[in-house]
């Protein structure tokens, strides 16, 4: 399904690859992360430079260089901020989902810096909703922990499909084109 929806955002384009890459890695990911509570390195890594190459390929193809400088500071921004709330609350967050947002930092700001937003938005907006649900049916406790990388990756990819509506939705503030 993530796939037939990234084809339908993205259209046979330069880019389409790179995205149906975060869909399998990311959907991976959130499988094992549910699983085991765990993002492995060799994973979230490869996915990383994979997608850094892919999207670099499309820049180079489509002459959107702005677009990748754009990303690689996406990509340093959301790991720098979950980085320092994991440092803050090493409870909350682990080192897996801080370098999971770099992978997903880079996606979306490749696209703008509206969905970066969004994308970070969303993941904890994503996060709260499940620790609500967990909560109210009882299936929790103070200290009950749950992987965080699929609540992550789900901000990401309704960010990604659907930044065009969702930022100025958002951010009304933010000027045409981000």
């Amino acid at each position: 399904m993530l796939f037939l929806a990234l084809a339908l955002r993205f259209g046979f384009t330069e880019t389409l690859p790179g995205y149906l890459f975060l869909a399998a890695s990311g959907t991976i990911l959130s499988r094992i992360d549910l699983k085991t509570k765990l993002l492995p390195n060799r994973i979230v890594w490869s996915a990383f430079w994979i997608g850094a190459g892919l999207l670099t390929l499309a820049s180079g193809t489509a002459h959107s260089w702005p677009n990748l400088a754009r990303a690689g500071l996406g990509a340093l921004i959301l790991f720098s901020l979950y980085l320092f709330l994991a440092l803050i609350s090493p409870a909350g967050l682990g080192m897996g989902d801080v370098k999971l947002a770099a992978v997903l930092g880079m996606y979306s700001a490749y696209i703008s810096w509206g969905t970066l937003f969004v994308t970070g938005f969303l993941g904890f907006l994503l996060g709260a909703i499940v620790a609500l649900i967990v909560a109210v049916l009882g299936q929790g406790r103070r200290h009950t922990t749950f992987p965080f990388g699929p609540s992550m990756f789900g901000g990401a990819m309704i960010s990604i499909l659907g930044s065009a509506k969702i930022v100025p939705f958002l951010f009304p503030l933010l000027p045409t084109g981000y």
